[in-house]
């Protein structure tokens, strides 16, 4: 691991809920950047999950795990990356998820790669490291 990387919501979700493997890649990850990174669409996918479960201690748990995370946002940069992933997935006929158009947006604009357990979907990006943190 030398690559900045943002963590896909599956791995934030994995590392609240004491994965040993998501978490361990975590702790390595933090002891080279000092923190772990991730976008405000993980932010929302997370939060949206929790209120609609009804599940406000998690929610409370994740609101800390936030305050030691640095939270990247969609800027004009970040969604032109994102526009040209979606333009080169769609005319190989690969297109993925809207949300993952964007996070790798993030992650491209901002010099980093994804940690994901969903590697299928983002190694289809060109130019985007992408490590597995649920292996």
């Amino acid at each position: 691991m030398k690559d900045r990387v943002l963590i896909d919501t599956d791995i934030v979700l994995l590392i609240q809920r004491g994965n040993v493997i998501a978490t361990n890649y975590a702790l390595d990850y933090i002891a080279t950047f000092d923190r772990l990174s991730f976008t405000e669409l993980t932010w929302y996918e997370i939060v949206r999950g929790y209120r609609i479960s009804g599940v406000y201690q998690q929610l409370d748990t994740f609101e800390s795990f936030c305050q030691n995370c640095d939270i990247l946002s969609l800027d004009r940069k970040s969604l032109d990356c994102a526009a040209n992933i979606y333009a080169d997935l769609r005319k190989c006929g690969e297109l993925i998820g809207e949300v993952d158009i964007l996070i790798a947006g993030i992650a491209i604009a901002n010099g980093m790669g994804v940690a994901t357990g969903n590697v299928k979907h983002f190694a289809r990006i060109n130019g985007l490291h992408v490590e597995n943190w649920a292996l």
